[in-house]
């Protein structure tokens, strides 16, 4: 078998020589310009809009459409529950949710936490 030949490789870039670029004799002459007529010689921005150009077409002004009521069901839940389950637990979860014609998963979790802790109270759950 053949050795590897091993390579020096060094990040150090002294003995690499540095040779500053000077600008063009006129390129800070030339921006300054391009700036003016672009309408940025202000180190500020106008507070007035600028005038259209000539042969400019004004964009349309759209027909305000009346506000609609909010789609999202208001339900007073705010907090985020995430959990991983076996996919016979998720089947039940939507099945009760369908046959109970509930709106949503967490009603399903409400009503069984509701019994789970009822049926705490009254003895008939006990600590793993």
């Amino acid at each position: 078998m053949a050795e590897r030949r091993k390579i020096d490789v060094s990040l150090e870039m002294d003995d690499i020589p540095v040779t500053p670029r000077q600008a063009s004799p006129g390129a800070k002459d030339a921006a300054k310009a391009v700036a003016q007529a672009s309408g940025f010689d202000r180190p500020t921005v106008p507070t007035e809009a600028p005038a259209p150009a000539p042969g400019a077409l004004a964009a349309p002004i759209p027909a305000q459409s009346p506000t609609r009521a909010s789609r999202q069901r208001i339900t007073g839940r705010t907090e985020q529950f995430t959990v991983k389950l076996r996919p016979d637990t998720r089947e039940l979860i939507y099945r009760l949710v369908d046959q109970l014609r509930l709106k949503t998963v967490a009603d399903v979790m409400e009503l069984a936490f509701e019994r789970l802790e009822q049926d705490r109270q009254a003895g008939k759950v006990t600590p793993r």
